[in-house]
């Protein structure tokens, strides 16, 4: 039983990805993984006005190690756009985008499913 779920695990794959694009508070979100043979990578990142980072990482039987680190400063801080749309994207769940409701300026509305 053991040996099964070792080869279970050993032939595991997928791919996914997400990101969160959002231009009405500045930031972005974003995220893809991959797992093949055994061997899992990927990266994850994220813009917040301030600066942009994104990670890249592995993880085998060697365990999970960051191969790759970047950042770099991009300004002053978030810039708010009340005509701002964030859009999402993952490749499980579809993509939509959201506006916020000027007329209350509290809650977002679905732009398209």
């Amino acid at each position: 039983m053991e040996e099964e779920r070792r080869q279970q695990a050993l032939d595991a794959h997928y791919s996914f990805a997400s990101n969160v694009d959002d231009r009405i508070n500045d930031g972005e979100i974003r995220r893809q993984e991959t797992r093949e043979n055994g061997k899992v990578s990927g990266s994850y990142g994220y813009s917040d006005g301030f600066v942009q980072r994104t990670v890249y990482y592995e993880a085998d039987e060697n365990g999970y190690r960051v191969v790759k680190e970047t950042m770099e400063n991009i300004g002053d801080g978030p810039q708010f756009n009340e005509n701002g749309q964030a859009d999402v994207q993952t490749s499980a769940g579809g993509n939509y985008s959201i506006k916020l409701d000027v007329d209350d300026m509290k809650h977002y509305k679905s732009v398209h499913l």
